[in-house]
């Protein structure tokens, strides 16, 4: 009888679309659904080209940018973005604007740090933000976004405008300058300006390198941001005051509720709150933290009306909407 533990048949590996496999025809590429494309970057590797087709990994495109412009929306076409030591400086905010259109890091998952994926800005480019997702549905994983303008400018990493987007493994990291960026009132890491029903997965906004001398917050969510989902992240900064904030909370203009799970939110230096809660009598905008740390912080937030709480604070017990003192 013959050996049932081994193969009848061997066959050498191939690149699916050599063969025109269905669903990964060479014209194509890989396919992820009907009409959904997987385009490579790869900055380093030999054969890198932005006028290569991209979707055959041994002939990926060299930037970011081109990738995207490949993209078509609605189509749930994937940008893989192949692990490197350096990072894939942009030379202008990349604004993500097709629905449906992923972004994926080749690389490990770190929980948000470290990544070797990695999209950047520079002090000599000094940009306003790196990426503005404003498509829909769209999923980004195992990424580094670092912006590091040092420019007197209100500026961070990434604008979230989509809804329903989700974010795994992600770092936002976008305060970076501790002589100008870092004593501005209005700059970010992660900005949501009136986004709506996110999930954040095991992500780290912001950075405890440099210090925050004014009311920054690392997530400024404005304009009715609501239904957004924080699990399992953490939240990063180094206040060299004690006005410094992790979360700005604007709910100017509607209402809504924001769940943080399993969260910790690590401070360097000191400060009094964790949330800075602006415009409080719109009553039914909830913030709810549930299983959350703070440490180098003294209590929640600076206003009370809107946040939720049964988590303790470093020192004594936080009840139901008390603001803890250490």
């Amino acid at each position: 009888m013959p050996d049932l533990l081994q193969p009848i048949i061997k066959h050498t590996p191939f690149y699916p679309g050599i063969w025109g496999i269905p669903g990964s025809d060479s014209a194509l590429g890989i396919r992820t659904l009907p009409q959904g494309r997987v385009f490579y970057v790869d900055s380093e590797y030999t054969t890198r080209n932005d006028n290569n087709e991209g979707t055959d990994p041994n002939a990926p495109l060299a930037t970011l940018e081109e990738a995207y412009s490949r993209t078509i929306a609605d189509q749930n076409d994937v940008v893989v973005l192949v692990e490197r030591q350096t990072g894939y400086a942009l030379s202008a905010p990349l604004v993500w604007s097709n629905r449906y259109t992923h972004l994926v890091g080749a690389c490990i998952p770190l929980n948000g740090l470290g990544q070797r994926c990695r999209v950047t800005g520079s002090d000599t480019l000094d940009l306003l933000n790196l990426v503005t997702f404003n498509g829909d549905g769209c999923w980004v994983k195992n990424i580094q976004f670092y912006n590091g303008a040092d420019a007197a400018q209100d500026s961070g990493a990434v604008v979230l405008t989509g809804d329903r987007c989700r974010f795994d493994d992600v770092w936002f990291n976008g305060i970076n300058h501790a002589a100008n960026v870092g004593s501005r009132a209005d700059v970010y890491s992660l900005k949501m300006d009136a986004s709506s029903e996110c999930y954040f997965k095991n992500c780290t906004i912001g950075s405890d390198t440099l210090g925050r001398s004014s009311t920054n917050a690392e997530l400024w969510m404005r304009n009715g941001t609501s239904k957004a989902r924080f699990d399992h992240c953490t939240f990063l900064k180094y206040s060299t005051a004690a006005t410094n904030f992790m979360v700005r909370l604007d709910v100017a203009v509607s209402t809504g509720l924001n769940i943080f799970e399993d969260c910790i939110f690590t401070n360097r230096g000191t400060c009094t709150d964790a949330f800075n809660v602006l415009n409080a009598g719109v009553f039914d905008y909830r913030t709810i933290l549930k299983n959350c740390t703070l440490q180098g912080i003294t209590g929640w937030g600076d206003v009370l009306t809107g946040l939720w709480s049964s988590d303790p604070a470093p020192v004594n017990t936080q009840g139901v909407s008390i603001n803890p003192a250490a």
